[in-house]
């Protein structure tokens, strides 16, 4: 029997661990565009709130709860993502209530543990956004509905009532929550009698409970309706077997599962498998009892599969299942460890243990790892905020963009979302975008989420077409690509230069002889191929000192990578334009130009030129500081 102190100090101890992991390093990551979205929506009065979110995919109930959170704690990373934390806890302390309540005290604590360490949970509690507190609503709806069925009450058919339409107005994805619902009543009725009183009490609360929170959600029913039916498809149908390869990981350790070495992903998900077998022994007293962990996980992740919904991003849709399979595998340790036979508890004890372990070891990626970091929009400024002139132009791909931007730059640059509505980038944007190129010394782009937000690459293509790439790099998985304006490239020569067997370079030009040190050096090129080409190259141009040593470069496929070589026609002109931003403090004097171009991944893999693996296309006399 457990004693008395450790069955409320095990369950603190569980809860104090989800609350310090979910807290750790909270606001050291950047926010992200969506997250920027909430910030703004938080700013806004209730009633904006609502406007705004009938125009998006998620309705208002988070907005509405961050706002109030806000008005209380204010508006840094901390405290906006603090909510997200604490209801993930939330979230934590139902599920083991739930384990108590169907499997007992070690089932609902394992369930409780299992939830607090997977990173699937962490991820989304340290994250601005509705996903925890979705999580934390479809913890709450099983708790609720297992209280209703062991004893039905008034106080019971209101809560999940309540529940239910809180889950409707965080988010459009809780229908696959009301589908377990429906799953596990689906089994109470097989196991019960309608001529008994309390099966018809306990199905008419039922009844009564759904009708209620349908009431509650009626004025943002068609709403509702609307932008789920308008929204367009995003995601993609899987097999059987890909589907569990997927979500298996998913559900069991979290998203850095892929971080562990092979041994430990064997380990681990064996013993995730091998609790959930025994966590599928059909309960002694109900049958919806046993199967309402395996209904909780598996009937959000069919529906999620069935519409054809999978993507990464979509995967936080099954958060409340997440809480079901930590029930599931509670389950499987605690009647392994209640059975006599000492084999089976020590087979629950090693199962456990390295469960437990190899999700521990995940956590560790999952915080530093660059695979599992959000976009970086904080560094990002901080970076082009250095050099950044109120003569400059920030072009933001994706309009959402601008609300995470403008919560880090408050500066005065020309900020231009394209476009500025939702949508595809229109004439009217492109325009403006041509417009506010050509009044600017250097354009910085913002590239996010480009096969959804601008297919097509028109923005891109625009500014290649109207600018010099100067530089490109990543921050997480939006591009920052800087842009020098041309003025004029009056120094123009015609080398005729072959490059290979191939490839020649036809004409040159640039901006100017002089220039002082943190201007822009702009260069055009036009190269042709007189062959197909079967590799892709990178052009390479470099600035030299006078004793050979490199001082300034850019590499990229030509025309930022929109003309890779292998797509080059025989005879066709492809021009290509770059820029150096030359560094500040470069000592004046006389510096030497050189091209050339390498195979894609490989620099030392040069093409020849003559004797040669580069041209000279000739010198610039630095001539001090910009005035």
């Amino acid at each position: 029997m457990t004693p008395p102190v450790w069955r409320w100090l095990a369950p603190l101890l569980v809860l104090l661990a989800a609350t310090a992991l979910r807290i750790h390093a909270i606001g050291v990551q950047s926010l992200w565009s969506d997250e920027g979205n909430s910030v703004v929506q938080a700013g806004r009065t209730l009633a904006d709130i609502a406007l705004h979110a009938a125009r998006d995919i998620h309705p208002p109930g988070y907005y509405w709860m961050l706002h109030l959170w806000a008005r209380l704690t204010g508006s840094s990373e901390f405290a906006l993502r603090l909510l997200s934390a604490l209801v993930s806890v939330l979230g934590a302390a139902c599920t083991l209530a739930i384990g108590r309540a169907l499997f007992g005290f070690t089932a609902g604590l394992v369930a409780a543990l299992l939830l607090a360490l997977n990173g699937f949970s962490i991820w989304y509690a340290q994250e601005m956004r509705m996903y925890a507190l979705l999580g934390l609503w479809g913890a709450a709806a099983a708790l609720v509905l297992t209280a209703l069925l062991l004893r039905p009450g008034r106080e019971r058919m209101l809560a999940l009532a309540l529940v239910n339409a809180a889950g409707l107005w965080t988010h459009y994805a809780w229908p696959f929550v009301l589908l377990a619902q429906g799953g596990v009543v689906a089994l109470w009725l097989a196991g019960a009698s309608l001529r008994h009183m309390d099966t018809r009490r306990r199905l008419v609360a039922l009844l009564t409970a759904a009708g209620i929170a349908l009431l509650l959600f009626l004025p943002w029913l068609a709403t509702a309706l609307e932008r789920v039916s308008a929204w367009p498809a995003t995601g993609a149908a899987l097999s059987g077997g890909m589907a569990l390869q997927r979500l298996y990981p998913l559900l069991a350790v979290g998203p850095s599962f892929a971080s562990l070495t092979a041994d430990w992903q064997a380990f681990t998900a064996g013993s995730a498998l091998l609790l959930i077998v025994f966590g599928s022994a059909p309960a002694r007293r109900a049958l919806w009892r046993g199967g309402l962990p395996l209904v909780w996980t598996l009937a959000p992740c069919a529906a999620f599969l069935a519409l054809g919904l999978y993507r990464e991003p979509n995967l936080k849709f099954l958060l409340p299942a997440q809480a079901g399979f930590a029930l599931w595998a509670g389950r499987g340790f605690s009647w392994l460890w209640s059975c006599p036979a000492p084999l089976l508890r020590a087979l629950a004890l090693a199962a456990g243990a390295l469960l437990v372990t190899g999700m521990a070891l995940s956590l560790g990626p999952l915080g530093h790892d660059a695979a599992y970091q959000r976009a970086d929009y904080r560094g990002l400024v901080a970076d082009i905020s250095v050099d950044l002139t109120n003569e400059d132009l920030i072009v933001l791909n994706a309009p959402n963009q601008v609300e995470v931007f403008r919560y880090y730059y408050r500066g005065d640059a020309n900020v231009l979302p394209m476009p500025p509505g939702t949508g595809p980038v229109d004439e009217a944007s492109l325009r403006r975008l041509q417009e506010g190129v050509a009044r600017a010394r250097r354009v910085y782009a913002l590239y996010w989420g480009e096969r959804e937000r601008d297919p097509q690459g028109i923005v891109e293509r625009a500014l290649v077409a109207g600018a010099h790439v100067a530089d490109s790099r990543w921050y997480g998985d939006v591009r920052l690509v800087t842009y020098s304006v041309p003025r004029s490239l009056a120094i123009v020569e015609t080398p005729d230069a072959h490059f290979g067997d191939k490839i020649v370079l036809l004409r040159q030009a640039r901006n100017a002889l002089r220039l002082a040190a943190g201007e822009d050096l702009q260069l055009q090129l036009d190269w042709r191929a007189d062959a197909p080409l079967a590799l892709r190259y990178k052009v390479f141009l470099q600035l030299l000192d006078a004793e050979g040593q490199l001082v300034a470069q850019h590499d990229s496929e030509p025309a930022a990578g929109l003309a890779p070589t292998d797509a080059w026609a025989p005879g066709e002109t492809v021009v290509d334009r770059r820029a150096l931003m030359l560094p500040e403090g470069l000592a004046p004097g006389r510096y030497t130009m050189i091209v050339g171009l390498y195979t894609e991944n490989d620099p030392g893999q040069r093409l020849p030129f003559g004797d040669a693996d580069h041209l000279v296309v000739g010198t610039l006399e630095i001539t001090g500081e910009k005035g």
